[in-house]
């Protein structure tokens, strides 16, 4: 099987995939950030979890050879090349609150709503939605515990590719926040590629 799904910049699509297939996240123009949520087929109440990804590694950077887990600390995805290196397991998603709040734009398109949207035909609505790991996003921390919030590192072209540890719903959101500089001020697309491991 190869599949590719085009995601237009601040929108989100959902997909299924079987054991052990790999999905690839493709950075199409660069420095765009993508919101990843994913739920066991099996039971949708079991869901990828930043915190407990955090909590089994001991620590915040991702990499090459690290599994994501999930909400029951069982390994969702297995990282099977990153050509960034630089990932965020901190923020959650950006909403229609946070742009009312931060910038006074009610309305704003967000990924909480992305995936609310793209995940509705399984019975996941907005508030259901659990915090994403925003792949190719750039969060440094600081000395004092603060939060950055810089441009992405990605290169047009650059890639994550993981590997299913089960079957999987997985949602991605070309993240459509357009009033700080993590996207490089310009919302752009991303793309999916699925494909079995032999391909």
């Amino acid at each position: 099987m190869r599949n590719e799904i085009l995601v237009p910049g601040g929108q989100a699509r959902a997909t299924r995939i079987e054991t052990d297939q790999l999905v690839e996240i493709i950075n199409v123009q660069g420095q765009q950030v993508c919101d990843l949520i994913a739920f066991n087929v099996e039971d949708l109440a079991e869901h990828l979890s930043p915190s407990h990804t955090r909590s089994i590694l001991g620590r915040l950077k991702l990499g090459v050879e690290d599994c994501l887990y999930t909400n029951t600390r069982a390994a969702i995805f297995e990282i099977e090349e990153d050509m960034v290196g630089s990932h965020d397991t901190l923020i959650a998603a950006c909403d229609f609150r946070r742009y009312e709040l931060d910038y006074g734009l009610p309305g704003h398109r967000n990924c909480r709503a992305n995936f609310a949207e793209v995940l509705e035909p399984y019975g996941i609505g907005y508030l259901r939605v659990p915090d994403p790991i925003n792949l190719f996003q750039n969060t440094p921390v600081g000395a004092d515990g603060s939060l950055g919030m810089e441009v992405s590192a990605a290169r047009a072209g650059d890639r994550v590719v993981l590997r299913a540890s089960m079957d999987a719903l997985v949602a991605v959101s070309a993240c459509p926040q357009d009033q700080n500089p993590i996207n490089g001020w310009e919302v752009t697309d991303i793309r999916l590629l699925l494909r079995d491991p032999s391909q």
